[in-house]
C-alpha cells in the first residue's frame, strides 16, 4: 500500500525530529523543508498528501507559499495546515492574516499554535486528507471476553444497536493480547473463562490499564462475591441472568464516560507538561540571550572606554604639537617682522635720492615696496590665526 506523503516545512530541527518521527511511525512517508524556497521545490517535486507549515520560515514566509501553490493548477488542491508559535484568531484565519504589514487572504485547512499534541494534528491530518474516522469514536469500543456464544450474540446485539463498536474473544489470555491490540474503551470479562478466572485476567489487565474499566459478569451474584471483585479493581458488575437492556447500557455509558474524561484529563495534562516543557526551553534561550547581551554590553563599554582614552590621549598630543607650532610660528614672525623693519629704514635713506634714481630703478623700489605691504598684511593674518588656536 502506498504511504500517504506529509511534507513539513519549518526553519526547526526539532519540529522535523519530533513530529517527523512521530507521523512516520503512524505510517506516513515524511518530506522535510527548512525554507521557503526549499518548500515549494518539494511542493511541486513531491506532490505532497498534505503540508503542514510553519509561517515564519526563510525566504518566502508560510502565507507566500501557500498563496502561491493555490494559485498553480498543479498543485492547488493540496491541503495546508498552519502549526506555529504565532497566535491568530479564528476569525484573522477565515477573514485574512496581517503579517508584517502585509495582508494575506490564503485558504488554510487547519490552524496549530505550538505547543500542540501530536494527536491532535494526526487526527485533523487524518480528516483532510479522507481517511475514514474509526466508529469507536461515534459511541466507544467494547471488548467482551466471554465463552457463552449466546452471551456474546446478546450483548452484541445491544451495543451495536446502539452504535457501539464490539470486539469479542472466549478465552481469558487470548483477552489479554486483544486488549494491546484494540485499547478498548471498556472490557465485559466473565467471572469464569475455559482457560483461567475472571479476576485473574481483571487484576492482569489492571496492573497494565488502570483506565479502562472492567464490568464484571457473574451468574454468582452473593454478597460476599461482590465485594471481592470490587475490592479486586473491577468498576462495575452484571448479574445473570441480564437484566433489562437499558440497564446494560446506562452501566456501560457511565463508564465509558468516566475513561473517557480520565482521557481528557490525561490530555491537558499532557498539553500543560508539553506547555511546560517548552515555556522552560523558550526561558533557557532567553536566558541565554540575555547572557549574551551582557556580555556584549560590557565588551562595549570596555571599547568605548578604550577608545575615549584614546581620543583623550590624541587630543592632549594634538595640544601639544599646537603648542609647539604656535611658538615656532611666533619666533618665524618675529625674524620675519626684525627683517622687515630693517628694510623699511633701508628704503627710508633712500627717499630723499629717489628721484635721482633711473626710472628702471625707480620701478622695482615701487614693486618692493608693495611687496613688503603684501608681507605685512600676511604677518597680520598669520598673527590672527594664531590666536584662534590660543583660544
Amino acid at each position: 500500500m502506498n504511504k500517504k506523503k506529509i511534507l513539513i516545512l519549518d526553519e526547526s530541527e526539532e519540529v522535523h525530529e519530533k513530529l517527523g518521527v512521530f507521523l512516520e511511525e503512524k505510517g506516513f512517508k515524511v518530506y522535510h523543508a527548512f525554507s521557503g524556497e526549499e518548500g515549494i521545490q518539494n511542493i511541486f517535486s513531491v506532490l505532497p498528501d498534505c503540508v503542514i507549515t510553519e509561517v515564519l520560515v526563510p525566504g518566502k514566509n508560510g502565507l507566500e507559499l501557500i498563496k502561491e501553490c493555490k494559485m498553480s493548477p498543479r498543485v492547488s488542491h493540496i491541503p495546508f495546515i498552519i502549526y506555529t508559535i504565532l497566535y491568530f484568531k479564528e476569525e484573522d484565519i477565515k477573514r485574512g492574516i496581517n503579517l508584517e504589514g502585509r495582508f494575506f487572504t490564503v485558504k488554510v485547512d487547519a490552524y496549530f499554535q505550538k505547543p500542540t499534541p501530536f494527536d491532535l494534528i494526526l487526527k485533523k491530518i487524518r480528516e483532510i486528507i479522507g481517511e475514514q474516522k474509526p466508529k469507536e469514536e461515534k459511541r466507544g469500543k467494547v471488548l467482551i471476553i466471554e465463552d457463552d456464544i449466546d452471551t456474546i450474540f446478546l450483548l452484541r446485539k445491544i451495543l451495536e444497536g446502539d452504535e457501539y463498536v464490539v470486539e469479542y474473544i472466549q478465552k481469558g489470555h487470548e483477552g489479554l493480547r486483544k486488549i494491546e491490540e484494540i485499547n478498548p474503551d471498556l472490557i465485559l470479562l466473565d467471572y469464569i473463562l475455559p482457560d483461567t478466572d475472571g479476576i485473574e485476567v481483571l487484576m492482569r489487565i489492571k496492573e497494565k490499564h488502570k483506565d479502562i474499566p472492567v464490568i464484571i459478569m457473574t451468574a454468582y451474584g452473593s454478597e460476599d462475591l461482590v465485594v471481592e471483585i470490587l475490592k479486586r479493581g473491577a468498576d462495575d458488575y452484571i448479574a445473570k441472568p441480564f437484566p433489562i437492556s437499558r440497564e446494560i447500557l446506562l452501566k456501560i455509558q457511565e463508564n465509558v464516560k468516566k475513561r473517557r474524561k480520565v482521557k481528557g484529563q490525561e490530555t491537558i495534562l499532557f498539553n500543560m507538561m508539553e506547555m511546560n516543557d517548552w515555556i522552560i526551553g523558550k526561558y533557557f534561550i532567553l536566558e541565554n540571550l540575555q547572557k549574551k547581551v551582557l556580555s556584549l554590553e560590557k565588551d562595549t563599554e570596555k571599547l568605548v572606554r578604550e577608545k575615549l582614552e584614546e581620543l583623550k590621549h590624541k587630543h592632549m598630543k594634538m595640544k601639544e604639537n599646537v603648542t609647539i607650532i604656535k611658538e615656532d610660528m611666533s619666533l618665524l614672525l618675529k625674524n620675519f617682522e626684525e627683517t622687515l623693519n630693517d628694510i623699511r629704514e633701508r628704503f627710508a635713506y633712500l627717499k630723499p635720492d629717489e628721484e635721482k634714481f633711473p626710472e628702471r630703478v625707480r620701478d622695482l623700489t615701487g614693486r618692493i615696496r608693495e611687496g613688503l605691504q603684501r608681507i605685512e598684511v600676511l604677518i597680520y593674518k598669520i598673527k590672527d590665526k594664531l590666536s584662534m588656536l590660543e583660544e
